[in-house]
């Protein structure tokens, strides 16, 4: 399955439209007054519309895995328990109330800076635009130790991996998919020197805290640390913008404004009970990994952690990924090459050529290595993948220079 046709699995028809993304909650009635579960055939995917069957789906992580349902794979909310718990705890102390307390007066006079440059000259403002957007992201890359004047490059990066296709056809799909993997490849590399720079310099910042944590971790991996952050940094600012921009709707569309500021209404538990009524998130995702019952219906399993299936959709899954990472990393007017022969093993060789500039270091070693990286999901199933679906086939993958220039990687297998 290719990161395009992941995502528009993950979206029930019904929600494609704008609109009905910002208020789906009448047919959220309508579909729970049919049932707790329907299954969806044009997707291959079912919905999950009542409370107690929600819960199971989050909590069950043995049957059903949040493994693969992120952009940000190999961060914490791309894995469950054990691995969730290891991950969360990178980050969890410095987001306890008492260190945030610490960062509270600082935080309310960026967030009064912002409101007097909107304001200035004017009596009004674009509260999405002037401050529930900058808002977060300053905060995050406060925390993170990363610099503010980078701000409208982190911003950017958000835009492009929140990015929905303008349109629904192959075109605008394949074009937004290219954004999200270059910035996706962005935010990683740029964390990824982040976090070098914090080996030899550790500083009083979120990233030294996570670095301590994996030092300390005979589980956790650089991989794992990247994705970390790329997360607080991408999905913690849009979630946060859409949550502030949804309190404000919210509290003017059903006359609360006076309330909370008269203090009648309780602006914290305005607050908490805002997640529950409007979310930033309208749908979770799971695969399950077993064929299963949820709500009185039969779940097939959408995931085998064996790669069930044939060698050969295996390896062609493997080839395509390749040369899909060929083309992203070859110069725009250069060609990539696939050879398919038998060497004189009777094995089936393809190989894959381009004349770039060549695997950056990072992906190199996910490639070799066969580790898991934020990159993983950006490539539909992913580099690390790529290397393990090979093995699986009883392949191997190995690594060459081009002459002059480039790389060539061979993927070899059985003959079937």
């Amino acid at each position: 399955m290719t990161t395009e046709q992941r995502e528009e699995q993950w979206m029930a028809s019904e929600l494609a439209s704008i609109a009905r993304q910002r208020d789906p909650y009448p047919w959220y009635r309508e579909m729970r007054s049919r049932g707790p579960i329907r299954y969806d055939d044009d997707r291959d995917a079912y919905d999950v519309f009542h409370y107690d069957e929600v819960v199971t789906l989050a909590t069950d992580w043995e049957r059903f895995t949040r493994h693969g349902t992120s952009f940000i794979d190999g961060a914490m909310m791309d894995r469950g328990p054990p691995e969730h718990t290891g991950l969360r705890g990178m980050a969890e102390s410095s987001f306890r109330p008492g260190n945030l307390r610490e960062y509270r007066p600082k935080f309310e006079r960026q967030a009064d800076a912002l409101l007097d440059d909107a304001l200035e000259g004017s009596c009004s403002l674009d509260f999405v635009e002037d401050i529930a957007k900058p808002l977060p992201i300053m905060i995050i890359a406060e925390m993170l130790g990363v610099p503010t004047d980078k701000l409208d490059t982190f911003r950017d990066w958000s835009t492009a991996l929140a990015e929905a296709p303008a349109q629904p056809t192959p075109a605008a799909r394949q074009a937004t998919q290219q954004r999200k993997r270059e910035a996706l490849r962005q935010v990683t590399d740029f964390f990824d020197r982040a976090i070098e720079l914090r080996e030899d310099d550790p500083r009083d910042d979120l990233i030294t805290t996570m670095l301590e944590a994996e030092a300390a971790s005979d589980r956790i991996t650089r991989q794992q640390t990247v994705a970390n952050c790329a997360m607080l940094l991408i999905a913690g600012n849009i979630t946060t913008t859409t949550y502030m921009a949804n309190a404000l709707w919210t509290y003017v569309q059903e006359g609360l404004v006076g309330d909370i500021q008269d203090r009648t209404l309780d602006i914290e538990t305005a607050n908490e009970e805002l997640l529950r009524y409007r979310s930033p998130v309208i749908a979770i995702k799971r695969f399950a990994t077993v064929d299963t019952e949820l709500g009185g219906t039969a779940v097939e399993v959408t995931v085998d952690p064996n790669l069930e299936g044939s060698v050969l959709s295996v390896v062609e899954q493997a080839v395509l990924e390749l040369v899909e990472n060929a083309i992203q990393h070859t110069d725009e007017d250069a060609a990539v090459c696939v050879e398919v022969r038998l060497t004189d093993e009777d094995d089936v060789a393809f190989v894959v050529s381009d004349t770039g500039p060549g695997l950056p270091p990072m992906e190199r070693r996910v490639l070799e290595g066969g580790s898991e990286t934020p990159l993983e999901h950006s490539q539909g199933l992913g580099l690390w993948l790529t290397h393990w679906l090979v093995q699986i086939a009883g392949g191997s993958v190995d690594f060459g220079d081009n002459d002059p220039r480039g790389t060539v990687i061979s993927v070899r297998v059985p003959r079937l």
